[in-house]
C-alpha cells in the first residue's frame, strides 16, 4: 500500500506570496556607459588620425587593424557588459524573505528572512534621485549577507515601506525581537 507523502500533498505546501519583485535599472550605469561611449567613438578617430599624420601614403598594417578594431570593440564591450550585468540581477519580496539572484553564467541565489533585518535605510543620490532611483541599504542579523544594498531601485520609498511593515508584521507573529549586544 502507498501512502501519501505530506510534502507532495498541494494542501499542506505553503507558498509565500511574492510582494514585489524588481532588479536594477540599467541607468545606475548612465555615466560609465556616457565615458565608455565617447571613448570607443573618440578613440578610434584618435587613432586614425595620429597614424595617417604627416603621411601621405600611410601604411595599414595588421597592428593598425588590430588597435582600430579593439579601440571599437573595448568600450562598447564594456557598456554592453554593465547593461549586461545588471540585466542579470533580480530582487524579489516574498511576504518572510528577500530572495537575490545574480550571475550570467554562474547563477548565486542568496536569501535574508525578514525578520531578522535590523534597519532599512533608503539613500537617493541626487544624479539617481533625477532619473526616479535609489538605493536601499538594509543591515541584517544574517551571517551570510548581514549588510545589503540594492542599488538602482525604482519607487524605493514604497518599497522600504513594505518591507519594513512585513518585518513587523513577521517579528510580531514569530515573537521575535531584536537584541544588539555591546
Amino acid at each position: 500500500m502507498n501512502t501519501p507523502n505530506p510534502l507532495n500533498n498541494s494542501t499542506n505546501s505553503y507558498t509565500e506570496p511574492t510582494l514585489w519583485n524588481g532588479s536594477p535599472s540599467w541607468l545606475l550605469h548612465l555615466g560609465k556607459i556616457i565615458i565608455w561611449s565617447i571613448l570607443g567613438i573618440i578613440l578610434p578617430i584618435l587613432i586614425i588620425y595620429l597614424w595617417t599624420k604627416g603621411i601621405e601614403n600611410p601604411k595599414l598594417d595588421t597592428f593598425f587593424w588590430l588597435t582600430l578594431i579593439a579601440s571599437i570593440f573595448i568600450p562598447f564591450g564594456i557598456v554592453a557588459f554593465k547593461i549586461f550585468d545588471t540585466r542579470f540581477i533580480n530582487y524579489t519580496l516574498t511576504s518572510e524573505r528577500l530572495i537575490i539572484k545574480k550571475g550570467i553564467l554562474t547563477r548565486t541565489t542568496d536569501e535574508i528572512e525578514l525578520y531578522r533585518v535590523k534597519d532599512i535605510r533608503l539613500i537617493e543620490p541626487f544624479l539617481q534621485r533625477l532619473v526616479g532611483l535609489s538605493v536601499i541599504e538594509i543591515a541584517s542579523s544574517d551571517r551570510s549577507n548581514p549588510n545589503l544594498s540594492l542599488a538602482g531601485i525604482r519607487n524605493g520609498d514604497e518599497l522600504r515601506n513594505t518591507m519594513r511593515n512585513q518585518v513587523e508584521r513577521l517579528r510580531t507573529n514569530k515573537n521575535v525581537r531584536e537584541v544588539d549586544f555591546e
